[in-house]
């Protein structure tokens, strides 16, 4: 269940719109190139060779770009940097391929994470409510606001309210 470089490819050019075969070095198809090349080596089983000839480049390319040249780019391109750590793999089932250890592991981790949801559920249970009665044109100004009433909360400190006794038959 690994991700096609087919996908990644698709992912990077629907992404950055650029046509990530084409012969140039201009700085944005440098740079998509190696987050293509890095998502590939990462989260798929094929070869430097298979990877580089996927975009008309040699092997050496993609040694090079995911050894020495992506950190650069990661540290420096924020797009670059936020495709990147947006990434989510896609995986390609082929239920003919799975095997029964296979298929009880993922029950397992489909257990495991219903469980998880159910617990997040419950303990944002209050928030999420609150969340999804905000219109969608107006999530970003909700969670500015709310953020900035959060570091409010914490910049100060919280005093209990006095309770003030009732004194019977006393007028003031």
């Amino acid at each position: 269940m690994k991700t096609t470089i087919e996908q990644i490819r698709k992912y990077v050019e629907s992404k950055t719109s650029v046509d990530i075969s084409m012969k140039t070095r201009n700085r944005e198809y440098v740079d998509a190139r190696a987050l293509y090349f890095k998502l590939c080596r990462e989260n798929t089983n094929a070869s430097y060779d298979q990877i580089g000839s996927s975009v008309n480049r040699d092997y050496s390319t993609v040694i090079h770009s995911v050894r020495h040249t992506f950190d650069s780019i990661y540290r420096f391109n924020p797009l670059i940097r936020n495709l990147y750590d947006d990434f989510m793999p896609i995986s390609v089932a082929i239920p003919e391929s799975f095997s029964k250890r296979d298929i009880a592991a993922l029950i397992e981790e489909n257990i495991k994470l219903r469980s998880r949801i159910e617990l997040l559920e419950a303990v944002n249970g209050r928030i999420y409510d609150l969340v999804s009665k905000v219109p969608e044109h107006a999530l970003n100004d909700f969670f500015t606001r709310a953020s900035a009433m959060v570091t409010m909360l914490q910049a100060t400190r919280y005093v209990e309210p006095v309770k003030v006794k009732e004194l019977k038959g006393a007028e003031l």
